[in-house]
């Protein structure tokens, strides 16, 4: 099936996810609510989107990062400033310019930015550098190969 790489954004009460992490607990251990308040109390404060990958996995769900290690991908929405080309003096010139290609060096689920993509920009001489960036993985997409 076609991947569609959007998200949707669905409200859902913290008490909920707070009373539903609490119901996991042991019910013997004493400290079970203050463990549920601690947590979410600084998901709240410091990490929004934490909280949302806790309700993920709370209702069994895993967001699979469908990408490898290595492979190439085609990006969309991705700017960089590199020394790109030359101007009439024959000087390289810095400027901004979509990246269009890049590699998947590494993969954290549990980031905000769930890619670490390695790609090509070039300094003042011309010279082709590797410069990595984590990034959304919405803005990747399988390259696929159309047989003749």
């Amino acid at each position: 099936m076609k991947q569609f790489n959007q998200d949707i954004t669905v409200k859902v009460s913290v008490d909920s996810i707070a009373q539903q992490l609490l119901e996991q607990m042991n019910p013997e251990f004493k400290h079970s609510a203050l463990v549920v308040e601690t947590l979410i109390g600084r998901m709240l404060t410091q990490d929004t989107s934490g909280l949302s990958m806790l309700y993920n996995s709370l209702n069994g769900y895993n967001q699979d990062i469908n990408f490898e290690i290595g492979e190439k991908i085609a990006l969309s929405d991705f700017s960089v400033y590199s020394y790109w080309g030359k101007n009439d003096k024959e000087e390289y010139i810095r400027s901004s310019k979509d990246v269009q290609w890049a590699t998947i060096k590494n993969i954290d689920t549990y980031a905000d930015n769930k890619i670490e993509i390695e790609y090509t920009v070039y300094d003042s001489l011309g010279n082709a550098l590797t410069d990595t960036k984590w990034i959304n993985h919405s803005k990747c997409s399988k390259i696929v190969k159309v047989r003749a």
